[in-house]
């Protein structure tokens, strides 16, 4: 703990970024968070019912009641103050309470979870896939892999501390040790790991809850870049070492949450075609649209003169060239993970019409239950070891016919 912050962090019309102490500006947002007035990179100030302020809003029972002092003598009323023993107020949740509870929530809630951190969506996720990652280790020693992550890229024009994971996180490779450490650790990571210097931009965890961050789209056009055979995209690592003639497979384990889309413009040549997402290239955000987001998936999917590459699909089709042959149409298979897919609610119907739609591009098929005979596998929840199993299993099941793989996590 600081004995001081520098003098810059207490005028609030500066932002957080302006704090260059990493100690100093992790304790002056998590004192401005248990005060109910955290402020976010954006420059907004997020108060309790935000999601980032998650503790909130306050709450009450009864009828809400503040009396009034009593008229009478204008000498009482100015002297003393007045409690009625029936005044109920709305009472606030944890704010200006200081202490473990409420710090886990400040990490949880502005997305600076170290890597390590066990909360049951990521830590099960992580652990499912660093078991898949050994078991292709073994049984698929000469796939090309590429991980993927889609929390939310950075765009241009973002402020400082807002996106991360714009490219794949790893290329298409077969370092499965490395890709296994990246889950916990940054890669190449060194030193002390703080929330805000390089090594912690690299952090596998989910992002804050004050933006939209569930980027799908984007992950998916990452996986047309890594299934590319463009030398330009291989020349500064962003894809680019697919093989003209490999059979591909597309692997999406999602929570089904997309509410963000990438607007970018496309590179149309042949096998060596590509989404513009170099590293010196600008991308903005754009809001959620489902059918642009099938549009990435029909175009991985459509053969090299841009026509679908399977005959079921009901979304129009761009006409990007993609990797499909009529010998080896491209596989995407979908897999569904997460507390969203535990209860009923429209929320999860509409996550399971995207999967399914994604999947009937692909030439696969997702189910619409757990309970499904033949596909039912594919939706991975329950407890902790109970999801690391089944995501487990998922994998190995969809595995098993020995197709290569672009791993999109």
């Amino acid at each position: 703990i600081p004995t001081d912050i520098q003098s810059s962090a207490y005028n609030f019309a500066n932002p957080n970024t302006a704090i260059t102490d990493p100690s100093e500006r992790f304790w002056k947002e998590y004192i401005d968070f248990c005060l109910g007035h955290w402020r976010d990179p954006y420059g907004n100030v997020q108060t309790p019912g935000n999601p980032s302020m998650s503790y909130g809003p306050d709450y009450y029972w009864g009828t809400v009641q503040i009396s009034a002092k009593p008229t009478g003598n204008p000498g009482y009323n100015k002297k003393l103050a007045y409690m009625d023993y029936k005044d109920n107020p709305q009472r606030p949740r944890h704010r200006m309470w200081f202490g473990p509870m409420t710090m886990l929530q400040f990490i949880a809630d502005t997305g600076i979870n170290p890597a390590t951190a066990r909360d049951i969506s990521t830590f099960s996720a992580k652990l499912g896939i660093a078991s898949v990652l050994s078991d292709i280790q073994i049984n698929h020693p000469n796939d090309q892999i590429s991980m993927i992550l889609f929390n939310r890229p950075t765009y241009a024009n973002d402020p400082a501390g807002i996106g991360k994971f714009t490219q794949a996180l790893y290329g298409m490779n077969r370092d499965y040790a490395s890709m296994i450490n990246s889950l916990w650790y940054p890669p190449n990571y060194g030193s002390t790991i703080t929330p805000w210097d390089s090594n912690g931009s690299q952090v596998v965890n989910a992002y804050g809850d004050f933006c939209a961050n569930t980027a799908t789209q984007h992950g998916l056009m990452l996986a047309y870049n890594q299934l590319s055979s463009s030398n330009t995209l291989s020349g500064v690592s962003a894809g680019g070492l697919g093989r003209v003639g490999a059979k591909r497979l597309v692997i999406l384990e999602t929570d089904g949450m997309a509410n963000l889309n990438t607007s970018t413009g496309f590179t149309s040549n042949g096998a060596n075609s590509y989404f513009n997402i170099l590293p010196s290239q600008k991308i903005y955000a754009g809001g959620y649209n489902q059918t642009n987001l099938l549009q990435v998936v029909q175009a991985i999917c459509n053969t090299s003169a841009g026509v679908a590459g399977t005959p079921n699909s009901q979304v129009s089709n761009p006409g990007y060239p993609g990797f499909a042959t009529a010998s080896k149409p491209v596989e995407v298979q979908t897999i569904a993970f997460g507390i969203v897919f535990e209860i009923a609610t429209g929320t999860q119907s509409g996550a399971v019409g995207l999967l399914q739609a994604v999947s009937q591009i692909g030439g696969t098929t997702f189910p619409s239950s757990a309970s499904d005979p033949t596909n039912g596998f594919k939706w991975c929840i329950g407890d902790l070891s109970t999801r690391v199993k089944l995501l487990q299993q998922a994998f190995q099941n969809v595995l098993n016919d020995g197709n290569s793989i672009s791993l999109v996590q």
